[in-house]
């Protein structure tokens, strides 16, 4: 029988993840394994995780790395699951108490896994507003790149990967502390497609603290990655206005990075549209460092 692991990513989030365990406690279906990646955090989060352990209502496993950011936290909880479902539950978010019975139900009754990346379903804020819109539908299954280039996909969503996808494509593994989700989507985009849900499953909230309210900050702890992955939304953009825009997040990204980010392999348009923002990205660049 397919299980789910439940990976948290954690840093000096003792004072929230108490909620995301109480949730976890009060799922219909307990066939999960809780994997705590610690970043370092200097509060209780080592305390509190280990009473939870002590006390045996579920299974949970803590993990602690130095301080390397949520994208090598995610390397490792990959590294260490052990279902055939894998979701990133954040410290600021907790799941409806059927989630896991849904997910896992719904994942059983799908004929064709092969070329299945996994499930996505809503989010909702703790009022039950939805994030973003809901899937057209007529849609029951779409890569990543349709769902938000031809279905105007808004919004944060729910993802259960299937493990064995997710396991093929690691996050770089460098010096930079950041690294924008949706890499992992856009590389696993070509081969496999996910399931659509309009089903609420997880409540989120966005915190001062977090990565939504300090973007601007991750040009200068992630540039490289930033670039790359600049790089990588050029290429599989069919809008040229998507590629301009993400020329110029480029050129900002490259200001700050002490590495030389080569763009030998990238199209003769994409080289062309990174030359002709360039100014642009000057002015932005500038603009970012002012606002400091």
């Amino acid at each position: 029988m397919s299980g789910l692991t439940i990976f948290t990513p954690t840093y000096n989030r003792g004072y929230t993840l108490e909620r995301l365990y109480k949730s976890l406690l009060r799922q219909t279906n307990k066939n999960f394994e809780w994997v705590i990646v610690d970043d370092g955090s200097t509060d209780n989060t080592r305390e509190l995780v280990s009473e939870w352990i002590n006390d045996g209502f579920i299974s949970i496993r803590y993990l602690y790395q130095v301080n390397r950011g949520k994208h090598i936290a995610h390397n490792l909880g990959v590294e260490h699951a052990n279902e055939s479902l894998f979701t990133c539950l954040d410290s600021d978010d907790w799941f409806y108490d059927d989630t896991v019975e849904f997910v896992l139900n719904l994942y059983s009754s799908l004929a064709d896994k092969n070329s299945l990346a996994g499930i996505i379903g809503i989010d909702t804020y703790s009022d039950k507003k939805i994030v973003g819109n809901t899937f057209p539908s007529d849609v029951k299954f779409s890569n990543w790149k349709d769902l938000n280039f031809k279905h105007q996909l808004k919004g944060d969503k729910a993802i259960f990967f299937v493990t064995s996808v997710i396991k093929k494509v690691p996050f770089p593994n460098n010096e930079d502390k950041h690294m924008p989700p949706s890499y992992q989507l856009y590389n696993i985009n070509s081969n496999y497609k996910f399931a659509l849900t309009n089903k609420e499953l997880k409540f989120v909230e966005y915190l001062p603290d977090g990565i939504t309210f300090n973007i601007r900050k991750k040009y200068k702890i992630a540039p490289h990655n930033y670039s790359e992955y600049r790089k990588l939304m050029m290429r599989i953009s069919p809008k040229i206005t998507f590629k301009l825009k993400n020329a110029i997040h480029f050129n900002i990204s490259k200001r700050y990075s002490e590495k030389r980010i080569v763009i030998n392999e990238m199209s003769i348009l994409d080289r062309a549209m990174i030359i002709i923002t360039s100014p642009m990205g000057l002015i932005l660049w500038l603009w970012i460092e002012f606002k400091k």
